[in-house]
């Protein structure tokens, strides 16, 4: 037993055999690949009524798959180049599973540009990051997009990363922004021409409590909704406000009343 340490994540690798890692699944293993086959079949028998099927799929320890025996076996008998390649290989055959059980898959924009060509452009991508694979990339690829920029649209419990309806209303679907510095749209936000590509947005939270994420969610939502709706701003801030807080009312009773 060899004992790793990967982008600050340990691993034990069995030499001669396979890699026993946390948070990474053996993309060489034929036994688990049929495990996630499994998992998905049980999962469209519990939600019977739901075409989608949301993967992940991002923030893949995947250097470890550069130390399993099976991994690197399995790339080279597909001609696979590297563990980036592989990334969308693996990205591409479980995407593949989700359509042939008649649902359609979600992922995030994790998988790299590298190999993405062998994925179906008929999976939704959720492009949140900009830094893993840019959303014009995605676009031109033919993938259909979600929009959920982390800045306005991420609830965090951190008071320095925490927007509201006004920044959310001076945002717009075809918008990605973001605060961290590795991302390409931090510096320069990225702007896309309209298009039926993007099929919308969604609120994310990240790391939060029930009770310290309602209110904002409650919030972000009809800001949210009304950018959505109105991707030409129809209302001033005041004229918005004046509305939210009459949802917002109404939301309450109906809280109230469960």
């Amino acid at each position: 037993m060899v004992n790793i340490k990967i982008e600050g994540v340990s691993y034990q690798v069995e030499e001669g055999l396979t890699i026993s890692a946390k948070n990474i699944v053996c993309a060489g293993k034929a036994s688990a690949m049929e495990g996630i086959r499994t998992i998905l079949a049980e999962i469209c028998e519990l939600f019977p009524d739901s075409p989608y099927i949301h993967l992940g799929g991002e923030e893949a320890a995947i250097k470890a798959w550069n130390y399993c025996d099976c991994c690197k076996a399995y790339m080279k008998e597909h001609g696979i180049e590297d563990e980036y390649d592989l990334y969308s290989e693996f990205i591409a055959r479980v995407t593949d599973m989700v359509f042939d059980l008649g649902r359609t898959p979600i992922v995030w924009e994790g998988f790299p540009k590298k190999g993405s060509h062998r994925i179906n452009r008929n999976t939704i991508v959720i492009a949140w990051e900009s830094h893993y694979q840019l959303v014009t990339d995605l676009l031109e690829a033919g993938f259909r997009i979600i929009n959920a920029s982390w800045q306005p649209l991420y609830i965090v419990d951190n008071l320095d990363l925490r927007w509201g309806p006004k920044e959310i209303m001076e945002w717009d679907v075809y918008n990605w922004q973001h605060w961290w510095p590795e991302s390409a749209a931090c510096l320069n936000p990225i702007h896309v021409e309209p298009t039926e590509q993007v099929l919308g947005a969604q609120l994310c939270i990240w790391e939060c409590t029930y009770e310290r994420e309602i209110s904002a969610a409650i919030h972000n939502a009809t800001a949210l909704s009304e950018r959505l709706w109105t991707v030409k701003r129809l209302w001033d801030l005041p004229t918005y406000h004046e509305r939210h807080h009459g949802a917002i009312r109404r939301i309450a009773a109906l809280l109230a009343e469960e």
